[in-house]
């Protein structure tokens, strides 16, 4: 049995080893952010470059990294109801060995110049093993945006095997945004949440309930949906006499993605898929 006095002398060197064992904790490096992201990200523009652009903003769709420094991101963007869809876009990031990480991007945004990239830096910090990062964006000034990116797969060249089967079953939805000028939808706040159902196949049927500045409204319909091999996906159906369609990309191992409203233009909603 231990006597008191020996516990007592065993005690530094417990704090010892705890402090090595702190000491000795992961530093991270690029090669902890490799993968395909789902991206979702929103804010607002109050000083914009373009003064059509300025408003509430949201981006989604997927960015990928190639655990060396280099990313690669096809998004679609909502710029106050300006819709602007990107074949793909590229940057660079740096990870620091606290696994915070700064992007340094090159991002064509609407109405500029052909040519036109606008330089954007983004912080954040790595977590949950590399599955998420959350950032912030810090230049040019003016910009109140976040971004989100969450894991789809764990290595870049894993990104080619996405299809429709990746969606077969019940997700529920959690979407928010603002309509800018969207007939026939009143401009405003708007919340939406509810269950989606997908065959596997191409097909969907979603049961929603849809809040427009404060008045709630049920929303029953069905549409096609189509996951190319890159993990994108595009969803479409018409409500009323109006059609509509989603942009986004997969995330959290296909069980979930990020969406926006891209047709007709005039909104700045975005959401997520989650499978239940």
């Amino acid at each position: 049995m231990i006597s008191r006095i020996s516990q007592i002398a065993f005690l530094p060197i417990l704090v010892l080893a705890a402090g090595q064992s702190l000491q000795a904790a992961h530093q991270c490096t690029d090669e902890d952010l490799e993968g395909t992201f789902g991206e979702i990200g929103w804010g607002s523009i109050p000083f914009p470059v373009i003064p059509a652009l300025g408003g509430p903003f949201a981006r989604v769709g997927q960015t990928v990294a190639d655990g060396k420094g280099t990313v690669v991101s096809h998004t679609a963007g909502s710029f106050n109801g300006i819709i602007f869809q990107t074949d793909s876009y590229s940057g660079q990031y740096i990870v620091n060995p606290d696994c915070t990480v700064v992007f340094h991007m090159h991002i064509p945004i609407p109405l500029a110049p052909p040519g036109f990239l606008l330089p954007t830096d983004l912080i954040g910090v790595i977590s949950d093993d590399g599955v998420e990062v959350a950032n912030s964006v810090y230049s040019p000034p003016g910009l109140s945006i976040r971004i989100l990116f969450h894991k789809q797969n764990n290595k870049q060249e894993a990104q080619n095997n996405c299809s429709n089967e990746d969606f077969e079953g019940s997700y529920g939805l959690d979407m928010f945004g603002t309509i800018v000028s969207q007939p026939p939808n009143t401009p405003g706040v708007l919340s939406r949440n509810g269950r989606f159902v997908f065959d596997g196949k191409g097909g969907f049927n979603a049961n929603v309930n849809s809040n427009y500045n404060g008045t709630t409204v049920p929303e029953v319909f069905s549409g096609t949906y189509a996951i190319d091999k890159g993990c994108k996906l595009k969803m479409n159906y018409t409500l009323g006499t109006t059609a509509y369609t989603w942009f986004g990309g997969l995330d959290y191992e296909s069980s979930g993605a990020t969406v926006m409203v891209t047709s007709p233009a005039g909104s700045v909603v975005v959401g997520t898929l989650t499978q239940q």
